[in-house]
């Protein structure tokens, strides 16, 4: 930097030399013209000669302030060199040249030289945020309350088709009697013989789980399929189902569901039965005999209680006069068998996401409603 300056001045230097000089030639060729006015040569060319030499001297006296000023402006510039980074000076000299145009008074214009201060070269830091690397932590929550949302959107399915209308319910027949008959709800199902045991004889428990899944899922199954998945999922071989393996099907196939003895007061039995999407009960005769007459243990399905009638609609898969209609609810809680370890199974829910089997479609031949 000082050794530019000094370049600098050293030419402005000469050019103010040759400019002197070309004045001094200009003067003296001037001098011609004047000679014939001037009466004493001598004195005027002794003048003319003092002129020249005060002139001259005034020259030297503006060079050595300017060569003065330089060298102070040199050292002040070489002070601030050594405090600058080399790419501070690099901008310098991109910023010096317009001081060629003002040699004096432009040179202190570098001063602006902070101005390459861009200190705020941190802002490389926005590369370097990877603070939204948090968002993944939020996308995870974001994500979990998707799925449960979804869940409760599955577990609220049950309660839009709890509002079901009485034809849109299953009621499957289990008896050979029916099926030979072709009545609407039985099938060949009712024929299959296992283990030396007749579907018909003992299938009412299987009838009511195959109502339960096909009316309270999206999805469809006869008799004869839960029979299947019963004997695949719990210890189930063949014959009357028991309690316990009906309550662990239904809870493989995406259910919520309770088992409970007979409540001590019909108040209470009303209650549940309202709150459950579906009731699966075992009644008996030995019980009571007013409505089932001639059977010691019998499942059947109730639904979509009316509490201004105090009624239930039931499924009912062996007897068929029984089957699809409305009767008083007190009338199931009188028969209920108390000689059970159990009376009833109340469904609450469906999950989508529970249910593991999610069949769908009926293989069997049978007479659809």
């Amino acid at each position: 930097m000082g050794s530019i300056k000094a370049k600098l001045l050293s030419v402005l230097s000469i050019c103010i030399l040759f400019t002197a000089c070309c004045f001094v030639i200009i003067r003296v060729q001037g001098i011609p013209e004047k000679e014939p006015v001037v009466m004493n040569p001598i004195a005027s060319e002794e003048s003319e000669s003092e002129d020249i030499l005060v002139s001259l001297d005034k020259e030297s006296q503006v060079e050595e302030s300017e060569v003065a000023i330089g060298t102070e402006s040199e050292m002040e510039s070489e002070s601030e060199s050594e405090l600058e980074s080399e790419a501070e000076t690099e901008t310098e000299t991109e910023t010096t040249p317009p001081s060629s145009e003002t040699p004096i008074t432009t040179q202190p214009e570098p001063q602006p030289q902070p101005e390459p201060q861009p200190e705020p070269q941190p802002q490389p830091e926005p590369e370097t945020q990877p603070e939204p690397v948090p968002e993944p932590s939020e996308e995870p929550i974001e994500s979990e309350s998707e799925i449960v949302s979804e869940e409760t959107e599955n577990e609220s399915e049950i309660e839009s088709e709890t509002i079901l209308t009485e034809d849109m319910i299953y009621s499957f027949l289990q008896g050979t009697g029916s099926w030979y008959s072709q009545r609407t709800w039985s099938g060949e199902w009712s024929t299959y013989n296992y283990g030396g045991k007749e579907f018909g004889n003992y299938g009412c428990g299987l009838c009511a789980l195959a109502n339960i899944y096909s009316s309270l899922s999206p999805y469809e199954a006869s008799p004869l399929d839960l029979f299947q998945f019963a004997r695949q999922s719990t210890g189930y071989n063949v014959g009357a189902i028991a309690w316990g393996y009906m309550k662990t099907t239904l809870e493989k196939c995406g259910f919520t569901c309770s088992l409970g003895n007979k409540p001590g007061s019909y108040a209470e039995f009303q209650q549940k039965v309202k709150e459950s999407a579906s009731t699966l009960v075992l009644i008996s005769a030995n019980n009571d005999n007013s409505y089932w007459t001639k059977t010691n243990g019998h499942y059947v399905t109730l639904w979509l209680y009316d509490e201004e009638t105090d009624t239930v609609f039931l499924s009912d898969s062996g007897y068929f006069s029984n089957n699809r209609s409305r009767i008083p609810l007190y009338t199931v809680y009188k028969a209920l068998k108390t000689s059970s370890q159990y009376q009833a199974l109340y469904v609450t829910e469906y999950t989508e996401s529970k249910n593991t089997w999610k069949h769908n479609g009926i293989s069997n031949a049978w007479v659809k409603p």
